[in-house]
């Protein structure tokens, strides 16, 4: 999903402090990238499952598989176990109110 040069600068965040703006273009919130790596859908590092509020792997795929397929189908790829995704681990930073 990530052009070439949209992959670099995802890996360029890692220790960076990054603004995250929503879809109209505003300010969300603040964020602290700590590390960015790559994994795998059918076997996605534990750090990605944690952070996603899951239980395990199994627990992971089954509550994001829709969402993934259907990303993906809209740009013509199928999700399958050797599918990469780019993780970014990260924190809130304080800065930025989220929009009531």
């Amino acid at each position: 999903l990530y052009s070439p040069d949209e992959e670099r600068a995802a890996r360029d965040t890692a220790g960076h402090h990054v603004t995250i703006i929503d879809v109209d273009r505003h300010p969300h919130c603040n964020i602290i990238v700590h590390d960015v790596f790559d994994t795998t859908w059918g076997l996605p590092d534990p750090r990605l499952v944690k952070g996603e509020g899951f239980d395990s792997a199994d627990d992971f795929r089954a509550g994001l598989r829709d969402v993934w397929e259907d990303l993906l189908r809209e740009r013509g790829a199928p999700l399958a176990n050797d599918t990469v995704l780019i993780v970014e681990l990260f924190t809130l930073a304080d800065g930025v109110k989220p929009r009531s």
